[in-house]
């Protein structure tokens, strides 16, 4: 956020400013409801999964019943998009860890809107929690947050959770690291 706030600051050309701004809330939307969205395919997936083999004709139904879902009317999807989903390797090997790219944006979104209000001492705090990794209370509060939005979301909320839901869990557990970061 540092980085793209000092590119905003520093070009002055309104249209390259535009330009900057869209490229950062696609970026922001591609982060947290794409991977909220992948997170739902993967859930419908493996619910499928539990009553027997899954052809791929329906695998690609529930992807494209997720893909307009969430990215909505704005977009026409063809047929052949029904199979974009074997392109992302993980709904195999690594189910369900999409989760912390949505926590993590979410929460360097938080962060840094603490740094903008100006709160005393918060780069230190930032630099002890990044020095601190997973060991202090800083790294134990973003443990036990990252702990209870998987547990919370994916073993309780999620089967019935719809993705908006799932992306206020996130924000609500960023903001609340944020708010551990200015007490802190």
């Amino acid at each position: 956020m540092l980085t793209f706030r000092a590119l905003l600051d520093a070009e002055p050309d309104p249209r390259r400013r535009r330009a900057l701004l869209a490229s950062k809330v696609e970026d922001m939307l591609n982060t947290v409801v794409r991977q909220i969205a992948f997170y739902r395919f993967e859930t419908l997936l493996h619910d499928e999964r539990k009553k027997g083999e899954v052809a791929h004709e329906r695998i690609g139904e529930l992807w494209m019943q997720v893909q307009i879902e969430s990215l909505g009317p704005a977009f026409d999807f063809t047929p052949d998009y029904s199979v974009y989903w074997a392109y992302i390797p993980h709904f195999v090997h690594t189910p369900f860890y999409v989760y912390a790219y949505a926590f993590g944006d979410c929460l360097v979104n938080a962060l840094y809107g603490v740094f903008r209000e100006g709160h005393p001492g918060f780069q230190q705090k930032y630099l002890d929690m990044l020095k601190a990794g997973r060991a202090g209370p800083i790294g134990r509060a973003l443990l036990a947050l990252t702990f209870v939005v998987a547990l919370g979301c994916f073993l309780f909320f999620a089967p019935a959770a719809t993705p908006a839901f799932l992306i206020m869990t996130v924000m609500a557990a960023a903001g609340a690291l944020a708010g551990f970061a200015r007490r802190a």
